[in-house]
């Protein structure tokens, strides 16, 4: 079984998305179908479709992105 990366991010109109791709071929295996004002929003989300706590296992990989910072 591959590891997963999930990411947030922030999208052209300042909205809040995640996405969990495949590590070894980087497909997008899901994605947020909408924006979120609120990045913890958005945190929220992903934690009920995966199911996940805050503090994730090893096997997923969390990226965060570079313009999450620029907030």
């Amino acid at each position: 079984m591959s590891a997963l990366i999930l990411s947030v991010y922030r999208d052209q109109s300042k909205h809040w998305r995640w996405t969990i791709h495949d590590s070894r071929n980087h497909k997008i295996l899901s994605a947020s179908s909408e924006g979120y004002r609120d990045r913890i929003d958005c945190v929220r989300n992903l934690r009920r479709i995966t199911g996940l706590p805050f503090t994730v296992p090893r096997l997923v990989k969390i990226k965060m992105h570079q313009q999450e910072f620029s907030r």
